[in-house]
Protein backbone atom coordinates (compact mmCIF):
# COMPACT_ATOMS: atom_id res chain seq x y z
CA UNK A 1 0.00 0.00 0.00
CA UNK A 2 1.26 3.27 -0.73
CA UNK A 3 1.19 6.10 2.09
CA UNK A 4 -0.74 9.24 0.25
CA UNK A 5 0.80 11.44 2.71
CA UNK A 6 4.24 12.69 0.74
CA UNK A 7 1.58 13.55 -1.96
CA UNK A 8 -0.17 15.03 -0.12
CA UNK A 9 2.12 17.33 1.78
CA UNK A 10 3.83 18.14 -1.23
CA UNK A 11 0.33 19.70 -2.79
CA UNK A 12 -0.31 21.78 -0.08
CA UNK A 13 3.49 23.02 -0.09
CA UNK A 14 3.06 23.88 -3.44
CA UNK A 15 0.09 25.51 -3.58
CA UNK A 16 0.93 27.58 -0.39
CA UNK A 17 4.05 28.93 -2.02
CA UNK A 18 2.19 29.34 -5.40
CA UNK A 19 -0.67 31.24 -4.06
CA UNK A 20 1.91 33.46 -1.89
CA UNK A 21 4.68 34.05 -4.50
CA UNK A 22 2.84 35.65 -6.80
CA UNK A 23 1.21 38.10 -5.05
CA UNK A 24 4.69 38.95 -3.46
CA UNK A 25 6.18 38.86 -6.85
CA UNK A 26 3.68 41.58 -7.92
CA UNK A 27 3.90 43.78 -4.96
CA UNK A 28 0.52 43.12 -3.99
CA UNK A 29 -1.35 44.61 -1.37
CA UNK A 30 2.56 46.45 -0.62
CA UNK A 31 6.05 45.74 -1.13
CA UNK A 32 7.50 43.01 0.63
CA UNK A 33 9.81 44.00 3.67
CA UNK A 34 12.18 42.19 5.66
CA UNK A 35 10.97 42.18 9.59
CA UNK A 36 13.04 43.42 12.55
CA UNK A 37 14.54 40.70 14.58
CA UNK A 38 11.57 41.19 16.93
CA UNK A 39 9.12 40.71 14.36
CA UNK A 40 11.04 37.66 13.07
CA UNK A 41 11.03 36.24 16.76
CA UNK A 42 6.87 36.92 16.72
CA UNK A 43 6.62 34.93 13.47
CA UNK A 44 8.69 32.08 14.81
CA UNK A 45 6.50 31.93 17.46
CA UNK A 46 3.30 32.24 15.77
CA UNK A 47 4.21 29.51 13.01
CA UNK A 48 5.56 27.19 16.30
CA UNK A 49 2.43 27.32 17.83
CA UNK A 50 0.30 26.96 14.73
CA UNK A 51 2.13 23.90 13.76
CA UNK A 52 1.65 22.93 17.76
CA UNK A 53 -2.08 23.45 17.36
CA UNK A 54 -2.16 21.50 14.16
CA UNK A 55 -0.91 18.53 15.87
CA UNK A 56 -2.86 18.97 18.53
CA UNK A 57 -6.07 18.91 16.41
CA UNK A 58 -4.68 16.03 14.34
CA UNK A 59 -4.59 13.79 16.96
CA UNK A 60 -7.84 14.68 18.65
CA UNK A 61 -9.43 13.70 15.08
CA UNK A 62 -7.71 10.38 15.59
CA UNK A 63 -8.92 9.99 19.50
CA UNK A 64 -12.26 11.45 19.30
CA UNK A 65 -15.33 11.36 16.90
CA UNK A 66 -14.70 13.66 14.27
CA UNK A 67 -18.47 15.57 14.80
CA UNK A 68 -17.20 16.12 18.97
CA UNK A 69 -13.77 17.22 17.84
CA UNK A 70 -14.86 19.46 15.11
CA UNK A 71 -17.24 21.08 17.25
CA UNK A 72 -14.41 22.38 19.50
CA UNK A 73 -12.20 23.42 16.48
CA UNK A 74 -14.61 25.77 15.34
CA UNK A 75 -15.25 27.58 18.35
CA UNK A 76 -11.19 28.62 18.18
CA UNK A 77 -12.95 31.90 16.29
CA UNK A 78 -15.09 33.01 18.68
CA UNK A 79 -12.61 31.94 21.17
CA UNK A 80 -10.16 33.67 19.82
CA UNK A 81 -12.22 37.02 19.03
CA UNK A 82 -13.28 36.86 22.97
CA UNK A 83 -9.87 36.94 23.94
CA UNK A 84 -8.41 39.81 21.32
CA UNK A 85 -10.79 42.13 22.84
CA UNK A 86 -9.24 43.42 25.83
CA UNK A 87 -5.68 43.79 24.14
CA UNK A 88 -7.11 45.25 21.05
CA UNK A 89 -10.21 48.45 20.82
CA UNK A 90 -12.87 45.99 18.97
CA UNK A 91 -16.23 46.79 19.25
CA UNK A 92 -18.69 43.95 19.64
CA UNK A 93 -20.60 43.64 16.04
CA UNK A 94 -23.09 41.35 14.96
CA UNK A 95 -20.70 38.72 14.01
CA UNK A 96 -19.15 38.55 17.49
CA UNK A 97 -22.54 38.89 19.39
CA UNK A 98 -24.09 35.97 17.03
CA UNK A 99 -20.55 33.51 17.35
CA UNK A 100 -20.52 34.27 21.09
CA UNK A 101 -23.21 31.89 22.17
CA UNK A 102 -21.46 29.00 20.02
CA UNK A 103 -18.23 29.02 22.25
CA UNK A 104 -20.12 27.28 25.29
CA UNK A 105 -23.03 25.42 22.90
CA UNK A 106 -19.45 23.81 21.35
CA UNK A 107 -18.27 22.97 24.23
CA UNK A 108 -20.91 21.59 25.89
CA UNK A 109 -21.56 19.28 23.07
CA UNK A 110 -18.23 18.14 23.26
CA UNK A 111 -18.15 17.56 27.06
CA UNK A 112 -21.87 16.21 27.08
CA UNK A 113 -21.80 12.04 27.09
CA UNK A 114 -23.44 10.09 24.92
Amino acid sequence: MVNPLPATCRYFHIFAFVSSAIPLAFGYPAPAVMPSWAEAALLLAIACGSFSGNLLVNRAFQLELAAKASAVNFSQVGELWALQLPWQAHEAGLTGLVCRPCVPAAWATYLRDD
